[in-house]
C-alpha cells in the first residue's frame, strides 16, 4: 500500500512539473512557423534578411530553427542573412521544433531580381553650339555575380525628339535650350537603368549687322540706328537670337577729314557747309565682333 501510495505520489509530482513548466509533453501542442524577409523585393549578390521571430509555440517554450533557401544552402537562428548569387524563384523553408520535438514547417516563394546596370558616367565632347557635331559616351556594367553578364543596348534621347542607340554616339542639334539627355543601358536578362543629364546649347556666333538710315531737315543730320545682333537661335535660320549690341562708334567726315565722332545710339548734327560728307557706323555685339557701315552723300 505504501508503495503504491508513493508511485502516485511521484507520478503527481512530475505530472505538475510539466504543467508548471508550460510544456507539458502529454497536452503538447506543435508550434507555429512564421517568417518575413527584407528588402522585399531583394537583389542577386545582396544581402537578404529572413526573420521568424513572429514564429510561437502556444506553451511559451523555446523553439530551434532551420532553414532552407532554396538554392543548395542551409542555415539556423531565429534572424539570419542570406545571398542570392543569381536572380530566379526560389522555395525557402523554414522548420521551427519546440523543445519535445514537435515541429511546423513553413514555405515561401521568394522573387530575387537582377541588379540593374551600374551606369559610372556619361561624357559629352564638342561645342555646345547649334549646329556642331557632339559626342555622347556611356560607361556602364553589368553588376551581377553569375555569367553571363554583359551590356547588350544602349539607347539614347537627346530631348529634342531625336534618338539613336551605341556605347558612343553623335548628335546635332538645331535650336538653342536646355536638353534633358537621357541613356538607358540594358544587361542581358533585360534589366535596364536610365540616368540623365542636362545640356545647354548656345546660339550660333555670327558677326552683327550694322544698319542705319539718316536725314537732313535744315542742315541738321538726324540718325536712327538700325544695327543688330545677328547670332542664330536656329541652324535653319528661323530664329535669330537676340543679343544686344554692347558698343556704338560714328564718325563724320567732311571732304574726308574728321569732323565729328560719338559713341552714341543715334545723334544730331548741324552741317556746318556744304560739301562731301561720309557717315560711318561700327557696331560691336557682346561676344567682341564688329560691322561697320558706311554712307556718303552730298550736301545740299
Amino acid at each position: 500500500m505504501k508503495r503504491s501510495f508513493k508511485i502516485l505520489f511521484v507520478g503527481l509530482m512530475l505530472l505538475g512539473g510539466l504543467f508548471l513548466s508550460g510544456c507539458m509533453w502529454i497536452f503538447n501542442k506543435p508550434p507555429v512557423a512564421e517568417f518575413t524577409w527584407r528588402p522585399s523585393q531583394p537583389e542577386a549578390g545582396k544581402e537578404v534578411t529572413f526573420d521568424a521571430t513572429d514564429s510561437y509555440d502556444p506553451e511559451g517554450c523555446q523553439l530551434k530553427y532551420y532553414w532552407n533557401f532554396g538554392d543548395g544552402h542551409t542555415d539556423q537562428g531565429a534572424i539570419v542573412t542570406h545571398t542570392y548569387q543569381d536572380d530566379g524563384k526560389y522555395n525557402v523553408r523554414l522548420i521551427v521544433e519546440d523543445k519535445w520535438g514537435k515541429k511546423d514547417t513553413k514555405t515561401q516563394t521568394i522573387t530575387v531580381k537582377n541588379p540593374g546596370p551600374i551606369i559610372d558616367k556619361i561624357q559629352i565632347k564638342g561645342r555646345r553650339i547649334i549646329g556642331e557635331v557632339l559626342t555622347f559616351s556611356v560607361s556602364a556594367y553589368d553588376p551581377a555575380e553569375v555569367e553571363p553578364k554583359y551590356i547588350k543596348s544602349y539607347f539614347w534621347d537627346f530631348g529634342d525628339g531625336s534618338y539613336a542607340r551605341g556605347p558612343i554616339v553623335s548628335h546635332v542639334y538645331k535650336c538653342i535650350g536646355c536638353y534633358t539627355v537621357r541613356v538607358t543601358v540594358i544587361d542581358d536578362d533585360e534589366t535596364e537603368t536610365t540616368r540623365e543629364t542636362f545640356l545647354r546649347i548656345a546660339p550660333k556666333d555670327r558677326p552683327p549687322i550694322a544698319d542705319f538710315t539718316f536725314k537732313i531737315n535744315d542742315g541738321i543730320l538726324q540718325t536712327q540706328n538700325k544695327s543688330r545682333d545677328n547670332d542664330l537661335a536656329c541652324i535653319d535660320g528661323s530664329r535669330i537670337w537676340k543679343y544686344r549690341i554692347t558698343r556704338v562708334f560714328w564718325r563724320l567726315y567732311l571732304n574726308n577729314k574728321l569732323l565729328f565722332s560719338t559713341s552714341r545710339y543715334n545723334f544730331t548734327y548741324e552741317l556746318p557747309q556744304t560739301g562731301s560728307y561720309k557717315l560711318v557706323l561700327q557696331v560691336e555685339d557682346d561676344e567682341g565682333n564688329i560691322a561697320t557701315k558706311v554712307v556718303e552723300f552730298f550736301y545740299p
